[in-house]
């Protein structure tokens, strides 16, 4: 599993009713987050740039971690932060990844609910299918104007 390139946050609406608040409060804080994940080569590790407004505060760093029977993505400071306190706000809410985070890999596998699951296509024989060579055909709709 490598090539970390997105990670999606749950947002609060989609939380059940019996959610605890400080899961909720930290969907919230991540919906209007910048959370911009970059690949660590050649590793399951991924870097985030975090921040609030649209800025970024800091880079985080995090990978998932097997403990007993599930994955927890386990998620730390990269460095100093640049502004410490949106950084912190933003870390302590990815205490809750496994909550409410997905992390998608460019190797088909995604991490989510503490679980590491890999994307599988199947090829389907489409027996009856024609091919048709399009060549000299306008496929554009046609234009009113």
């Amino acid at each position: 599993m490598s090539g970390a390139y997105a990670i999606r946050t749950t947002p609060a609406a989609l939380l059940p009713p019996t959610a605890p608040d400080e899961l909720i409060d930290a969907a919230e804080l991540l919906e209007g987050a910048t959370l911009d994940i970059t690949a660590r080569p050649g590793t399951a590790g991924f870097r985030l740039d975090v921040g609030l407004n649209g800025t970024t505060s800091g880079r985080l760093k995090g990978k998932p971690v097997l403990r007993d029977t599930y994955f927890d993505l386990d998620i730390g400071y990269d460095g100093a932060p640049d502004d410490p306190d949106p950084a912190r706000q933003l870390l302590s809410a990815l205490q809750y990844a496994n909550e409410l985070a997905r992390v998608y890999y460019s190797s088909g596998h995604t991490v989510v609910d503490g679980r590491i699951w890999e994307e599988r296509p199947r090829d389907f024989p489409f027996p009856h299918w024609p091919f048709e060579d399009f060549s000299g055909y306008d496929i554009e709709p046609d234009r009113v104007e």
